[in-house]
């Protein structure tokens, strides 16, 4: 997969994210209040994710089979912490307006995850593919 491509696909991926936070504060009133912590979680996955292709691209071509996958559960690990941290974060210096004011936060990590899972499988027959020439 070229950088063209991941791009094109990362694009209208945070886009379409975009849209709907943008139309969801529209639609749902107790999105307005906790807006924040969404779009500081589309900001910190789609930045992440980028990150996340450079260094799979990278690690694509290490002779060591295992590093890939090494780099790739790190990576999830990392972006786990991330979540944990910039939510209680966000909770420590926000006050609750409803209980699920994590949902749009938690909703985008999961469709950021499925993404780079897709990606990196994407990327692993790459791998396998030039082992096999």
């Amino acid at each position: 997969m070229s950088w063209q491509q991941f791009g094109f696909q990362w694009l209208t991926l945070t886009g379409v994210l975009a849209l709907v936070l943008w139309g969801g504060g529209y639609c749902w009133p107790q999105w307005q209040a906790d807006a924040l912590l969404a779009w500081l979680g589309l900001l910190l996955f789609s930045a992440f994710t980028m990150l996340s292709y450079a260094i799979g691209q990278r690690a694509v071509y290490h002779t060591n089979k295992n590093k890939f996958i090494a780099i790739y559960i790190n990576l999830i690990i990392i972006k786990l912490a991330l979540c944990v941290a910039l939510s209680l974060t966000y909770r420590y210096w926000h006050p609750l307006t409803h209980p699920l004011y994590v949902l749009p936060f938690l909703g985008i990590y999961i469709i950021y995850t499925i993404f780079e899972t897709q990606l990196m499988m994407k990327l692993s027959k790459i791998k396998s593919q030039n082992v096999k020439h």
